[in-house]
C-alpha cells in the first residue's frame, strides 16, 4: 500500500485508518485463503480481521 507523504507516495505497511493492522501481512493472508478456500471465505476472514 502506498501513502501520500509530502510531494510523493511512499510504501507503507500500516494505514492511518487501521494503524493496528499490518496491511501487507493481511493482504497476503487473505490472498492465500482465497486461493485455498475461495473468495467467500477470504472476504469473511478479512471482515473479521477489520472489525
Amino acid at each position: 500500500m502506498y501513502c501520500l507523504d509530502g510531494d510523493g507516495y511512499v510504501l507503507a505497511n500500516y494505514s492511518r485508518y487501521f494503524p493496528e493492522v499490518n496491511l501487507s501481512a493481511l493482504v497476503a493472508q487473505v490472498l492465500q485463503t482465497a486461493a485455498s478456500a475461495g473468495t467467500g471465505a477470504a472476504l469473511r476472514e478479512l471482515r473479521q480481521e477489520l472489525l
